[in-house]
């Protein structure tokens, strides 16, 4: 029922306004929402699914579905957020400095493609306002991911100083870490896949706490060395891997978005997600593994579970299935 409302009337409106008019209008209420008594206790009761608990890492997940980075950037709606089913949350992409990210339009669905592309470039508080955030909303009975990035005007050489600064302030607050390295709206920030720079973000965020579980988050777009080399790096230092981010391949787009710059999410980046799923499993069977991308039914969850995916994330999935999608896809 409660998808049934959102796709007939809910979605309807949502989408006659600006995309980034629309979410921040949603981050809005629930953050209305949640400061208000009940609120999130009455969530929790109409999303509620049968737990399918999952240990991975050292945590402990209720169920094995969470949602993915980029819809809580600033840690603002969290606590709502774990109401909707969820098994994990995962908030950012934060980092250190504050950033306005780039120029609008900036955020563009593809109703026809069931898809996204975005070119957001990081825009967030900054890691001091995020952790002062985090602070005030508190812990919640589920795994809380922060995915931290660097910011635009650090030097690719600079990077691993930026990304541990930003994981020591936020350290206190998340029960993992992804470091992304993979956005393709931020200039050159794909280049960290590099073995060298790679090794140097890594040590240095383990410098800062070598207990705490860390993923690397990996592009779509990587070649079969260069996914070798990243999978061979996380063994080596016991990090696991998100695959996969957004993709700069326009295959079966029409002619309006292929030359729309930005990252490419939802039902089209399935498939380039699940390949790489499935060679990350060739060449490791133990690596912790989240998979992440196209995740709009039952069937695409369990395809990610079948492929090797020790735990699956959404969120394209929920922009056009509604907020009660983890009911809808760990119903029996």
């Amino acid at each position: 029922m409660e998808n049934f409302i959102y796709k007939n009337i809910v979605k309807k409106a949502i989408f006659l306004l600006d995309p980034e008019r629309a979410h921040d209008l949603a981050v809005f209420s629930l953050r209305i929402g949640g400061s208000l008594p009940l609120f999130n206790f009455l969530l929790s009761k109409t999303a509620k699914e049968p737990d399918e608990e999952k240990s991975l890492m050292g945590l402990k997940f209720k169920n094995p579905l969470g949602l993915a980075a980029g819809f809580d950037k600033n840690a603002e709606i969290y606590d709502s957020l774990s109401c909707l089913g969820f098994g994990f949350i995962e908030v950012g992409t934060v980092t250190l400095k504050p950033q306005p990210g780039n120029p609008k339009p900036r955020l563009f669905r593809l109703p026809e493609n069931s898809a996204i592309i975005n070119r957001m470039g990081f825009n967030n508080d900054g890691a001091e306002k995020v952790a002062r955030n985090m602070e005030k909303r508190g812990r919640i009975n589920v795994p809380l991911g922060i995915n931290i990035g660097k910011n635009t005007d650090c030097p690719l050489e600079e990077a691993w100083k930026n990304y541990a600064d930003c994981f020591k302030i936020l350290n206190p607050y998340g029960d993992y870490f992804v470091i992304n390295v993979s956005c393709p709206n931020i200039k050159d920030l794909t280049k960290l896949h590099n073995p060298d720079f790679l090794k140097k973000i890594t040590e240095a965020a383990l410098s800062v706490d070598d207990k705490k579980p860390v993923f690397i988050k990996i592009s779509p777009d990587l070649g079969a060395q260069d996914l070798k080399t990243a999978v061979e790096m996380c063994l080596k230092y016991n990090l696991g891997i998100i695959a996969a981010n957004t993709t700069t391949a326009r295959t079966g787009l029409s002619d309006k978005w292929k030359e729309e710059a930005g990252g490419l999410s939802g039902k089209p980046l399935k498939e380039a997600a699940n390949q790489k799923i499935s060679e990350i499993r060739k060449i490791s069977k133990d690596i912790p593994l989240i998979g992440v991308g196209g995740v709009f039914t039952k069937e695409d969850f369990r395809e990610k579970r079948s492929l090797g995916a020790d735990l699956v994330q959404v969120y394209t999935g929920m922009i056009y299935e509604g907020p009660f999608i983890a009911k809808k896809l760990l119903k029996e």
